[in-house]
Protein backbone atom coordinates (compact mmCIF):
# COMPACT_ATOMS: atom_id res chain seq x y z
CA UNK A 1 0.00 0.00 0.00
CA UNK A 2 1.10 3.53 -0.72
CA UNK A 3 1.27 5.56 2.54
CA UNK A 4 0.26 8.81 0.81
CA UNK A 5 -2.89 7.22 -0.57
CA UNK A 6 -3.82 5.89 2.85
CA UNK A 7 -3.41 9.32 4.43
CA UNK A 8 -5.57 10.82 1.70
CA UNK A 9 -8.31 8.25 2.21
CA UNK A 10 -8.34 8.67 6.02
CA UNK A 11 -10.68 11.24 7.55
CA UNK A 12 -9.31 14.75 7.92
CA UNK A 13 -9.00 16.33 11.38
CA UNK A 14 -10.64 19.78 11.28
CA UNK A 15 -9.21 20.87 14.64
CA UNK A 16 -12.62 20.60 16.32
CA UNK A 17 -11.92 17.29 18.03
CA UNK A 18 -13.77 15.20 15.47
CA UNK A 19 -12.96 13.79 12.08
CA UNK A 20 -14.71 14.66 8.83
CA UNK A 21 -14.35 13.32 5.34
CA UNK A 22 -12.68 15.36 2.67
CA UNK A 23 -15.09 18.11 1.52
CA UNK A 24 -14.54 17.24 -2.15
CA UNK A 25 -15.98 13.74 -1.78
CA UNK A 26 -19.70 14.68 -1.75
CA UNK A 27 -19.23 16.99 -4.74
CA UNK A 28 -17.49 14.28 -6.75
CA UNK A 29 -20.14 11.70 -5.83
CA UNK A 30 -22.90 14.13 -6.81
CA UNK A 31 -21.26 14.76 -10.17
CA UNK A 32 -20.91 11.03 -10.87
CA UNK A 33 -24.50 10.39 -9.81
CA UNK A 34 -25.69 13.15 -12.14
CA UNK A 35 -23.69 11.73 -15.02
CA UNK A 36 -25.09 8.24 -14.46
CA UNK A 37 -28.63 9.59 -14.19
CA UNK A 38 -28.18 11.48 -17.47
CA UNK A 39 -26.90 8.32 -19.12
CA UNK A 40 -29.90 6.40 -17.78
CA UNK A 41 -32.25 9.05 -19.21
CA UNK A 42 -30.53 8.87 -22.60
CA UNK A 43 -30.51 5.09 -22.80
CA UNK A 44 -34.14 4.87 -21.68
CA UNK A 45 -35.29 7.47 -24.19
CA UNK A 46 -33.46 5.89 -27.11
CA UNK A 47 -34.48 2.38 -26.07
CA UNK A 48 -38.15 3.28 -25.81
CA UNK A 49 -38.01 5.16 -29.11
CA UNK A 50 -36.53 2.15 -30.87
CA UNK A 51 -38.96 -0.30 -29.25
CA UNK A 52 -42.10 1.75 -29.88
CA UNK A 53 -41.09 3.59 -33.04
CA UNK A 54 -42.22 6.82 -31.36
CA UNK A 55 -39.68 9.66 -31.12
CA UNK A 56 -41.68 11.21 -28.29
CA UNK A 57 -39.69 9.23 -25.72
CA UNK A 58 -36.40 10.49 -27.10
CA UNK A 59 -37.66 14.05 -26.80
CA UNK A 60 -38.80 13.52 -23.21
CA UNK A 61 -35.40 12.04 -22.34
CA UNK A 62 -33.70 15.07 -23.88
CA UNK A 63 -35.82 17.40 -21.76
CA UNK A 64 -35.02 15.37 -18.64
CA UNK A 65 -31.29 15.63 -19.37
CA UNK A 66 -31.66 19.39 -19.84
CA UNK A 67 -33.44 19.75 -16.50
CA UNK A 68 -30.73 17.62 -14.87
CA UNK A 69 -27.98 19.83 -16.30
CA UNK A 70 -29.70 23.03 -15.14
CA UNK A 71 -30.25 21.59 -11.65
CA UNK A 72 -26.64 20.47 -11.50
CA UNK A 73 -25.37 23.89 -12.53
CA UNK A 74 -27.56 25.72 -10.02
CA UNK A 75 -26.54 23.50 -7.10
CA UNK A 76 -24.98 25.78 -4.44
CA UNK A 77 -22.11 23.50 -3.37
CA UNK A 78 -19.76 23.69 -6.32
CA UNK A 79 -16.01 23.15 -6.23
CA UNK A 80 -15.37 26.64 -7.58
CA UNK A 81 -17.33 28.33 -4.77
CA UNK A 82 -16.98 28.48 -1.02
CA UNK A 83 -18.85 25.68 0.77
CA UNK A 84 -22.10 26.70 2.42
CA UNK A 85 -21.81 27.22 6.17
CA UNK A 86 -24.62 26.19 8.47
Amino acid sequence: MVPGAVRQADPVDRGQGHHALSPELPVILLEYAGALLGLLFALSGIGLSVLTGNAFFDGIATLCIGVLLVAHRRHPRRRDQEPAHR
